[in-house]
Formats: C-alpha cells, sequence, structure tokens
C-alpha cells in the first residue's frame, strides 16, 4: 500500500527526527481501511516510530511523530522526548513547521477507542478521532479535539485555525512506520 507524502515531504521528517535517512512504511489509511480506532490499533500498535499525516479537504497537511508505539491496551500517556507535531501545508502552500514537545511526559496517549492521539486526556494537543466515522462522499468529519500548546511548543503560530485553516474535514489520515535506512 503507498500513501500521499511526497518524498520532499519524507525528506524533511527525516530532517526533523535527525539521525540519518528513514524508511517510511504505510501502516494504515483512513481512505483505504475506514476510519476506525479498532482497525487503527490494529494495524499501528506496537510498530515503533510512527509519524500520523492528516490531509484536510482545505489543503492542510499536518500531523505528528512518536517514537514510541502505539498501544490499546495501555490506555494512558506514554513519556517520548522525541515526539513533536507538524506542519507540511496550508491551503495548499508548503509550510514546514516543526512543534518539539515541550512535556515529555505526555507524547503520545493511547486507549483502545481513539485513533492517534497527541497530549494527555482532557487536554489532548491532537485526538485525530473517536470510535467510527463514516465517510461522507469521499470526507470524513472528525470528532476529535485539538488544544493548542499545551505539551508541545506550538510556537509560530497562535492557534491550531493557523494549522488546519479552522477545518477538520478529512480525505485522509495516514500513519507510517519510521525505521532507520540501512
Amino acid at each position: 500500500m503507498t500513501g500521499q507524502l511526497r518524498n520532499s515531504d519524507k525528506s524533511q521528517i527525516e530532517s526533523w527526527i535527525g539521525q540519518g535517512p528513514k524508511h517510511f512504511s504505510l501502516l494504515y489509511s483512513i481512505s483505504k481501511d475506514g476510519c476506525s480506532a479498532q482497525k487503527f490499533h490494529e494495524k499501528c500498535d506496537h510498530q515503533g516510530s510512527t509519524i500520523t499525516v492528516i490531509y484536510n479537504y482545505q489543503g492542510c497537511v499536518f500531523g505528528g511523530y512518536t517514537s514510541a508505539s502505539w498501544a490499546a491496551c495501555i490506555s494512558g500517556s506514554t513519556r517520548d522526548d522525541k515526539a513533536f507535531l507538524f506542519q507540511l501545508k496550508f491551503s495548499g502552500t508548503d509550510t514546514r513547521r516543526q512543534f518539539p514537545i515541550s512535556d515529555v511526559d505526555y507524547g503520545i496517549y493511547s486507549h483502545p477507542n481513539f485513533g492517534p492521539t497527541f497530549g494527555e486526556y482532557d487536554e489532548f494537543d491532537l485526538k485525530s478521532f473517536s470510535g467510527t466515522i463514516n465517510n461522507a462522499s469521499g470526507v470524513f468529519q472528525l470528532d476529535g479535539a485539538f488544544t493548542f500548546g499545551t505539551h508541545f511548543d506550538m510556537t509560530g503560530v497562535s492557534s491550531w485555525d493557523e494549522i488546519h485553516d479552522g477545518v477538520v474535514t478529512v480525505t485522509d489520515i495516514e500513519v507510517y512506520s519510521v525505521a532507520g535506512k540501512y
């Protein structure tokens, strides 16, 4: 399964992660696998480092990186001093920004009923969705939460609207495993 992430975006993400070239392998895509927390965890739990990429219909591309593994069985926060959120496009224009973790105790939040989630319970920096979201004419209306600057340093922007343009209707969410290239 191939994804939408461009080579130039992969290069940018590699530079943010550091430690040399990376291999990106698509694990999960809501447009192909369905927007379901159960399917997300089935395909992405215990896979090591991942990158979550969200594509909204407004032409914004953003997401998050974690060096920790997702694990529905944990149901709680996972410490990750390497986690970061990012922006690759805003309204169709390349806009590359990295937002590093500022509170390493709350890198990601695993829960069996949540899709990819960064931050902590009740203060999710980026919670993509809960349960199952049905496809409506090629888009998915996310029911997640975006809390600004709680556990990640959002320097350079003043709100989530400057990242997703106020639009949480998405065409896809992709999760890639990220491993060193040998």
